[in-house]
């Protein structure tokens, strides 16, 4: 099963930040900053991908659908955060570009408690399928092996 990482990331010069900072967004994730760093606890291990963004949505303007299609997949989980705010625009561009889409409610988290279970409701509603980790895991296994 691939495993795709995404990076925000914006250049140090701001150029690429567009509307993200007008409506009291702090400045983040700037390139040569800790912010744009991967945790040691979650590297990328051999055959893993990482894709750098630009934007909330991992689909805008990037090629993850190129890369998810060439490799067919059709259902996408959605591990990281912030779930109300990079989380739940890469499950609506996902949904809008025809993927399944899960996510396991352990492996989220969002800005606040109240922001956080409102996007979960959200993407519930009408983007994918949120759920327990276990109950995903469980529906993997299920699989037949490729």
């Amino acid at each position: 099963m691939p495993v795709i990482y995404t990076q925000e990331c914006h250049r140090a010069s701001l150029v690429d930040f567009g509307r993200e900072l007008d409506y009291g967004e702090t400045l983040h994730c700037v390139e040569g900053t800790p912010g744009v760093r991967i945790i040691p606890q979650l590297q990328p291990r051999e055959g893993d991908y990482v894709l750098v963004k630009r934007r909330y949505s991992a689909f805008f303007a990037t090629d993850l659908d190129l890369l998810l299609r060439g490799m067919g997949v059709d259902t996408v989980a959605l591990v990281g955060v912030a779930t109300d705010v990079c989380v739940r625009a890469t499950a609506q561009d996902a949904m809008q570009l025809d993927y399944h889409v899960l996510v396991p409610r352990e492996c989220v988290a969002g800005t606040s408690s109240l922001r956080h279970e409102a996007a979960l409701e959200n993407i519930d509603y009408v983007f994918g399928k949120v759920q327990p980790l276990a109950a995903m895991l469980d529906g993997f296994r299920s699989l037949p092996a490729r």
